[in-house]
């Protein structure tokens, strides 16, 4: 239950019905236990009571144990299910976002970063204005060397968020780099910029200082 709170903060009002399972005949099952099984035998008990009487938030427990188990596309299909029984929930469009931005990052981290853009591209169909899945585009913008692209992002980020300091540590770190690619290219007055506006978003930036 812990992991499932930490990889899915926002539920916080799921928390005390994580705690159950509704099996077949309407009695509550402790998960506690099923946990203690393998998911697939806590999948089984959801999907039993779904059979019996389908609810968002049966979809939205379902959809968190996909999620510990990585498999994001089960997880976001049982979301989007759930918002079909119950379009206004909250509960589901934050999860389904989280599940977006966890299956984008895992991409991140295998650097696959083509694959993390694809889903991330996705996630945003549901909530173009996140800036976390906008910060996650400019990691993987960057992580691909794309840094145009990626110095695009964090400044998005920052207009929907200004006090994002991640955003403006990633900025500046793109910035540098994309200079040492204009000095690589010879464009060295483009480089010169891109150093100097490094410098306005960090002045203590000691690599672009260097470079400059």
């Amino acid at each position: 239950v812990q992991n499932a709170l930490e990889m899915a903060p926002y539920v916080s009002e799921y928390a005390a019905r994580l705690s159950m399972i509704f099996d077949q005949n309407g009695m509550f099952a402790s998960l506690t236990d099923a946990f203690g099984l393998r998911y697939a035998q806590a999948i089984e008990q959801y999907t039993k009571a779904l059979n019996v009487s389908p609810s968002a938030s049966l979809y939205s427990g379902l959809g968190l144990l996909y999620l510990l188990m990585e498999d994001f596309e089960k997880a976001i299909q049982c979301y989007r299910n759930g918002l079909r029984l119950n379009a206004n929930s909250l509960e589901l469009k934050q999860n389904i976002l989280a599940a977006y931005h966890r299956w984008g990052f895992k991409f991140i981290k295998e650097e696959r970063y083509s694959e993390a853009l694809k889903v991330l591209d996705l996630a945003l169909t549901y909530s173009p204005f996140s800036y976390i899945l906008h910060y996650d585009r400019a990691i993987a913008y960057s992580g691909a060397k794309q840094y145009e692209e990626s110095i695009a992002q964090y400044k998005l980020v920052l207009y929907l968020e200004p006090n994002f300091s991640p955003a403006k540590i990633g900025l500046t770190s793109a910035l540098n780099n994309f200079g040492i690619q204009k000095v690589q290219a010879n464009a060295f007055n483009e480089a010169i910029k891109l150093y100097s506006e490094a410098l306005e978003w960090d002045s203590e930036c000691r690599e672009a200082r260097q470079n400059l």
